[in-house]
């Protein structure tokens, strides 16, 4: 087959309808629990105040709260992925296999800020947040300038999921209080499981009687059953990721989205395709190779701790 310069132009395009049809056909997630925030310098700085905004009765001078000490810093980083197009497979007619790849880079780059942010979460137990203690901790400080105030944690350990522990979770979230003592009124909307507690989370969140069984004095057998109603039906969403297979075993997640979300996706430069495939150029003329890929910067981080809790068992 003679490569020419239409046949080039139209195989090209062709890549570039695969690679929109693998972007787009798949719905990302992150949006469920991170936010998206764009960014258009090397890095982001967020200012957080300990607590979410609330008014206060006014008398005498108004008070400033001072966020001054609570500055986090996010850098942007590059991340990329390329692959090569050997001049003899257009040649020889087997170009096809490159309309397949394409169609699963762009699934790739529509999945990226997905994996980012849920990576992001997993970190969680070793990653500073604003308050300069790990996002998922035992002892974060109600208020960073009186230690008095005590402290609250959104680490929670022996606590497989089931109802109990559910309920459990849910109270120590809404009992959360920022640094004037009042309550954060925080609303527990999302709970997140890896593939294996699925059917679990299902049951917690969506079912509309729980099995409950009775067993004798000595507690080494069944006796009896009930059923009774499951009050938490529908009080949060179970989401399910995949991606959370490599986490902690049995770990599991409840989070608050309703206001803010608990992630940031800060993004500097959204996923862009790229190629090199200028005849003029050495690689492309010495090697008979033609580079196809995407480029993105970007990074994400945490907002206030208070609005996720993880349980491990």
């Amino acid at each position: 087959m003679d490569i020419t310069q239409p046949l080039l132009v139209s195989f090209f395009q062709q890549l570039d309808m695969r690679f929109q049809r693998g972007f787009t056909a798949r719905k990302q997630i992150y949006p469920e629990f991170a936010d998206l925030v764009p960014s258009s310098t090397k890095q982001n700085v967020y200012s957080w105040l300990a607590e979410l905004p609330g008014l206060r009765k006014w008398y005498g001078p108004k008070l400033a709260r001072n966020i001054s000490t609570r500055a986090y810093a996010l850098v942007n980083e590059d991340w990329e992925d390329t692959y090569e197009i050997d001049r003899n497979d257009i040649d020889d007619d087997i170009a096809g296999i490159y309309g397949q790849r394409e169609q699963l880079l762009g699934d790739a780059a529509s999945r990226w800020p997905d994996d980012l942010m849920v990576d992001i979460l997993k970190a969680g137990i070793t990653a500073l947040c604003f308050d300069g203690q790990y996002f998922f901790d035992t002892d974060h400080p109600v208020d960073l300038d009186d230690a008095a105030a005590g402290t609250y944690a959104n680490l929670l350990t022996s606590k497989p999921l089931n109802q109990v522990n559910y309920n459990a979770a849910y109270a120590a979230m809404q009992s959360f209080v920022g640094e004037s003592g009042k309550p954060l009124e925080v609303q527990p909307t999302i709970l997140m499981v890896p593939p294996s507690l699925r059917q679990t989370a299902m049951e917690v969140t969506q079912a509309g009687l729980i099995a409950q069984a009775t067993k004798n004095v000595a507690g080494s057998e069944n006796v009896g059953g009930s059923a009774p109603t499951n009050v938490n039906q529908g009080e949060v969403r179970p989401l399910v990721i995949p991606r959370l297979v490599g986490d902690t075993t049995g770990a599991w997640y409840l989070l608050s989205t309703d206001r803010i979300k608990p992630l940031i996706f800060q993004q500097r430069k959204a996923v862009t395709p790229v190629q090199m495939i200028d005849p003029t150029n050495p690689i492309v003329f010495n090697q008979r190779k033609w580079t196809r890929g995407v480029e993105a910067r970007g990074t994400g981080g945490y907002t206030l701790p208070f609005l996720a809790i993880k349980c491990t068992p």
